[in-house]
């Protein structure tokens, strides 16, 4: 199946052009706005569920202080998490696979983010972090330029500079056209 899928016309959404999707440039949200961006952007990801199914992929990508980069792949077909590829690279080198996961070894390895379907990282952005308190949290939601989440995630308010994000951020959303 993997090899159809690298063989099928990929419709990438950066080239998509869809009237029924809001564009906006890749900016944050602001806090007082982000139940309702989140609800737009939550709808946004049905209708392109309904337009071009289940079939999908995208990376999540982190960096290191240290000049460390890693990039997990995920894949998904019908709904449901296949693969887990994970990258790793030294900056200024080139990202060399490191290991790769089918559907019966997933999350297996600790490295990479977990194997998780964009569904599941909607309800991990809303009950896992948006609901944190912002007296205590600095909250960052963004969405891409088609309105689909791109980031969501927390810094403790309270935290210097070496503190360190945590939630999610998307790269290179990918939907095989029908």
């Amino acid at each position: 199946m993997r090899k159809i899928l690298g063989i099928v016309f990929v419709l990438t959404l950066v080239g998509c052009t869809d009237s029924g999707l809001i564009k906006s440039s890749q900016t944050a949200v602001a806090a007082k706005d982000i139940p309702k961006m989140f609800d737009l952007s939550l709808r946004n990801w049905t209708k392109l569920k309904r337009k071009y199914g289940t079939n999908y992929s995208y990376q999540r990508s982190t960096k290191t202080a240290s000049g460390q980069h890693s990039n997990t792949k995920i894949l998904v077909l019908d709904n449901r998490v296949e693969y887990r590829d994970f990258f790793e690279w030294q900056e200024g080198n080139t990202p060399s696979l490191t290991w790769s996961e089918n559907f019966a070894d997933l999350n297996q390895h600790n490295q990479g983010t977990p194997a998780k379907t964009l569904d599941q990282l909607y309800a991990q952005c809303q009950q896992e972090i948006l609901s944190k308190s912002t007296t205590e949290y600095s909250i960052r939601f963004s969405l891409d330029q088609y309105q689909i989440l791109k980031q969501c995630s927390y810094t403790k308010l309270s935290c210097s500079n070496t503190c360190s994000t945590q939630g999610i951020r998307i790269n290179g959303l990918t939907i095989p056209a029908q």
